[in-house]
């Protein structure tokens, strides 16, 4: 499914999309794109709104820390991973497949 262009995610920030009715937050690390669900599977924290240090999302709620190109959780408290989706760049514009 298509969610934006390239042009709308900058280096080192995450941005909110809309899949299929679904949350994803896309994170752009060194150029490259990736895909995962927004929320965090501690409380439902909205990794969109935390903060990127390299390939690293902390949650804005209580600190969990993911990998956002493998999903592996890192920190806790969560104890679960998150899913990640793949992204692909075609042309100018960026699909993700959430199936």
């Amino acid at each position: 499914m298509k969610v934006g262009s390239k042009a709308d995610f900058g280096k080192g920030f995450i941005v909110l999309v809309e899949a299929n009715g679904k949350d994803i937050a896309i994170a752009n690390v060194a150029g490259n794109l990736y895909a995962f669900d927004d929320r965090c599977p501690h409380m439902g924290g909205h990794l969109s709104r935390g903060l990127l240090t390299d390939n690293m999302v902390r949650c804005p709620l209580h600190g969990s820390q993911f990998d956002v190109t493998t999903g592996e959780k890192k920190a806790g408290p969560a104890t679960k991973p998150i899913k990640t989706y793949p992204v692909k760049v075609q042309g100018n514009e960026v699909i993700v497949d959430i199936t």
